[in-house]
């Protein structure tokens, strides 16, 4: 166990929540909203050592071992590799990790070839776990990813490629009741990273029907060689939220507004909150951002923090791949 800061949202009376977000340097905010935000310590526990069962089922999230035929994320040679199915033998030199000197940024976010490789991977993975944990899969698509590192700055890249995010350090879920069903829509519409498009027959179907349906990200560490010292991801186990806790936080962008929720502090020592440390490449996360169902953990709020506990201040570098997943399956299960 940890005792962090974590950056709460703030309550300000009479003023909507959220913040603009363009590429043009020149643009002036209008000031019509608000983002204040309040660093509360809490403690954040070493999930490896949990005492109770963290899963996807249970709290929304969980760590799964799951070696990536990617043996690195740089260049097309290692993509080749990939398509030869050769796993990666990971090294471990201390309780649960390998720890050796930093390297290069990885040239994944540059690489279709990586992409296509890395998101079949994880549309395979994830459907094979949520089918085991008992969930009726229907589809999974990767629409997205953001590689981030904890020397970048920046909490959005805005589609441009090559271009690192930094870690977000706020508490926040990426998803509301709002959002989620138009981003279900516009996947119909517009094209993710893979240039692959949800059917609008079958958006229609699922929104129209009472569908269940989730957005889950899977959150892994890219560099081969370190784990994830610096400014590892934590988890907030949505048993131990509040809704009424809940704030909708708006996102405008130049073509678009979106919606995600935010976190009030007012219940933060009831919070339990989780980390992986020094999570590898041959590991990686799965939480969820948004589900349909309501008697499942529908929001995960997280965070990345600085860990006082780091043994070394190696810049972290990561991958979430952000998924839709249909089920086969209603969201309000009959009773009848």
């Amino acid at each position: 166990m940890v005792r962090a800061s974590l950056a709460y949202q703030k309550v300000v009376p009479g003023q909507r929540i959220g913040r603009y977000i363009s590429p043009d340097p020149s643009f002036q905010d209008p000031g019509d909203l608000c983002d204040v935000r309040e660093e509360t310590e809490v403690e954040i526990q070493n999930a490896r050592l949990a005492t109770e069962v963290l899963s996807w089922p249970t709290a929304g999230f969980e760590l799964l071992q799951a070696p990536t035929r990617m043996q690195s994320f740089e260049d097309e040679s290692e993509v080749r590799k990939a398509g030869r199915n050769e796993i990666p033998a990971v090294p471990c030199n201390s309780p649960w990790f390998p720890y050796r000197s930093s390297r290069s940024a990885p040239k994944f976010q540059t690489n279709t070839g990586s992409r296509k490789v890395y998101y079949s991977e994880v549309q395979s993975l994830l459907s094979e776990v949520l089918e085991k944990a008992g969930a009726k899969v229907e589809r999974v698509m990767v629409f997205d990813h953001t590689i981030r590192s904890s020397t970048a700055s920046g909490l959005n890249t805005l589609g441009v490629r090559g271009k690192w995010a930094g870690p977000a350090t706020f508490v926040h879920a990426d998803y509301n009741e709002r959002s989620a069903p138009q981003r279900l829509q516009q996947l119909a519409q517009t094209p993710g990273y893979t240039g692959v498009l949800l059917p609008a027959e079958d958006v229609q179907k699922v929104l129209s029907s009472g569908q269940r349906f989730a957005f889950i990200n899977v959150w892994r560490s890219i560099d081969p060689l370190n784990p994830a010292f610096d400014y590892p991801l934590s988890l907030c186990d949505p048993r131990s939220v509040e809704e009424e806790d809940w704030m909708n936080y708006e996102m405008v962008y130049p073509d678009r507004v979106g919606s995600r929720l935010s976190l009030s502090n007012r219940a933060a020592a009831s919070h339990k909150w989780y980390y992986y440390p020094e999570m590898r490449i041959d590991e990686c996360l799965i939480f969820s951002c948004y589900d349909r169902r309501p008697d499942v953990p529908r929001f995960v709020f997280h965070s990345a923090f600085d860990d006082p506990s780091a043994r070394t201040k190696i810049p972290r570098q990561s991958i979430e791949a952000r998924t839709a997943v249909i089920f086969d399956e209603l969201a309000l299960k009959s009773t009848i």
